[in-house]
């Protein structure tokens, strides 16, 4: 009999569902250890049969916190992403003025109002997928 063939009796035996018509002798080693990693296994796992019916835990409030946790985070690194994008904007436009005077800032100005919207609006809609 192969060591396979032996785990399955042991288990059998084990868990009383033997089916063979065969006994393995007691004193077979291989037999033996089988034994003893199942006696530990089930040791192991007998502390799980204990009642945990005392223990209370909301998976859905759980899943909650951790969505609101998420969308926290999310609006941190957003807020931050605005901050630099409007401190480098201003910073850019300082100095277009003291370069280049107000005059060439007012017109820029007014180039980027009427252009901006021809940019924005198509990749705001390639980006939710519309187009």
């Amino acid at each position: 009999m192969n060591l396979k063939e032996k785990e399955e009796y042991v288990i059998d035996e084990f868990y009383n569902e033997n089916e063979y018509s065969y006994k393995i002798k007691s004193n077979d080693e291989e037999c033996d250890e089988i034994r003893k990693k199942l006696d530990l296994v089930h040791k192991k796992l007998s502390v799980l049969d204990k009642d945990f019916d005392d223990i209370n835990i909301d998976i859905m409030a759980v899943i909650e916190k951790a969505d609101e946790i998420k969308e926290r985070k999310r609006l941190k690194k957003d807020l931050v992403k605005f901050v630099l994008t409007a401190v480098i904007i201003l910073s850019f436009y300082t100095y277009a003025i003291v370069l280049a005077g107000s005059r060439t800032f007012i017109i820029f100005q007014i180039l980027c109002t009427s252009f901006m919207p021809w940019l924005i609006i198509p990749i705001t809609l390639r980006r939710r997928g519309e187009i």
